[in-house]
Order: structure tokens, then sequence, then C-alpha cells
């Protein structure tokens, strides 16, 4: 079970240490698989985490960093890291930002992240410029987002409350052309897919805490199959993140978009290196 704080991030319901996040996160699973990702980017370099809420991040890129700064618009998440994750760590680092555009002040680092970002915003264009100026020349940009086709551009079937927009494959794919940003581009999914039969049976994404009215036998069924798949039937195995070859959409439903954007092409003109 998860809630989301009124700055959006989530967090394990009754969590009061960096145990009970790494283990809620990890049992979740997608997001476990996004950092375990990451990590073969890290390469022992700095790493800045755009919008890393409680601070899962430092805990799942632990061992693959040398610098980790993970940075929040979020104040009461940013403390809950510096107080639970940040002590005993003295290469991981938490600060808020008191506006998007702050980030301006960064620069220098390997990796910049920003898993579950774009969405939140209402300048992505900006955003993403402001992530290439977070890197160094031969750098990378990771990434990531809810596959818009999965809630239709219907708001109350957003992953999050807190969405301002879901983009689908070929929104997505704009967004980096009216940057031009080249990129890598890959999908996360479930090998049994049960989170999109989920969503769909119900009405509502997985991971969203909405009452679901029991109105028949089949839903009341669903449900309950719903919260098994939440509580127990999940963790990094069932997740995968595969490439997409020669601009093809894959012959899966899948959950995510992530992105690896290479900094030293980020500000020539064209279209993502793999679309």
């Amino acid at each position: 079970m998860s809630d989301f704080n009124p700055g959006g991030s989530r967090y394990p319901s009754g969590g009061e240490s960096g145990a009970d996040l790494l283990a809620w996160y990890s049992r979740s699973g997608d997001h476990a698989v996004r950092y375990r990702f990451a990590r073969a980017f890290a390469r022992n370099g700095s790493v800045v985490d755009v919008g890393c809420g409680h601070g899962f991040g430092a805990l799942a890129l632990e061992g693959a960093v040398g610098r980790y700064v993970g940075l929040d618009v979020d104040r009461e998440a940013v403390a809950w890291a510096q107080r639970r994750i940040g002590p005993g760590r003295p290469w991981a680092e938490f600060h808020t930002l008191d506006d998007p555009g702050d980030l301006r002040a960064w620069r220098g680092f390997d990796v910049a992240l920003a898993f579950e970002v774009v969405e939140h915003v209402t300048d992505p264009v900006g955003l993403l410029r402001d992530l290439v100026g977070l890197v160094r020349t031969g750098g990378r940009c990771l990434l990531s987002t809810p596959n818009g086709e999965n809630s239709h551009g219907r708001p109350e079937l957003y992953v999050s409350p807190y969405h301002v927009r879901e983009y689908d494959l070929r929104e997505f794919v704009a967004l980096l052309r009216e940057c031009h940003l080249a990129a890598n581009l890959f999908v996360e999914y479930r090998i049994d897919g049960l989170d999109l039969i989920g969503r769909r049976a119900l009405g509502r994404p997985v991971g969203r805490n909405l009452p679901v009215a029991p109105s028949s036998k089949r839903t009341r069924m669903l449900a309950t199959v719903y919260s098994l798949w939440n509580n127990r039937l999940n963790g990094p195995v069932f997740w995968r993140i595969r490439k997409l070859k020669d601009g093809r959409r894959p012959s899966r439903p899948f959950s995510t978009i992530l992105a690896e954007i290479p900094v030293d092409a980020g500000d020539r003109p064209g279209a993502p290196a793999n679309v």
C-alpha cells in the first residue's frame, strides 16, 4: 500500500526508515527496474536525480555512483530524505528546488535522471532543455514517463492525480523533436500484463488507491485479484525494459516510455536516434 504526499511523491504508508522505502519500492518493481537500468550508465560517476522524492534513487544506486544529488520541489519528501537517507552516506545529498527553473544552478554531472517527472510539469520543453544543461559533454540524460495510450487522455485514468499530461509514444517523440534531442527509446512492461489488465477491467490504474465500487460480482473478483497483484505478485522479476528497434512499435502493450539522451547530440537538430 502506498500514499501520495501533498507534493505528489509516493512513499510507503507508515514507512519510517530507508530500509522501509527500499523494501517498498523494490517490491513494487517498476521503479526499481528503472534505477537498475540507470546503474549501467552511472559507472561510479556523478548522478543528479531530478524528482528524487523520498530518496529511493540514492538507495538503488548505492555502490554504483561516486556522487548522488537528489533534487525535488517537494519539501516534505526532501526533508524526509535528508533525515532518513542522507546520514551515513556522505556521497549523497538532497536539495529542495523552489522552482523547476532552479535546475540551471546545477552543472557538470555525468548522468541526469528524471524518472516520472515530465508528466508533472506545465513546461516540458523547458524541463528537457534544463536537464541537458545539467550534464557534461559525453554524459547522458535518462528519463521515463507513463505511456499515455493507457489513459486515453482521461485524467481520471492517470497513474497519479498530480499528472498534468500523460504522453503516448507519438507525443513523446514529438516532444523530443521539438527540443532537437536525439535519443534512444525504450519501453517498460510487466511480463504477465497484469497491471494493464487491471487498469482496463477496473477503469483505474494500478498504484492509485482510489475506491472501487463493487457493483458486480465480476468487479469484486477483479478487485480481489488486483489487490493480490499489488501486494504479492510483484517485484522487479515481473518487469522488463526493452529498446525499440528501427523505430518500430513494440508488439505488446507497455506501461512506461524511457529515453536515453546522449548529451553530445543534445543540441543537434534531428529525430530521435532510434525513432
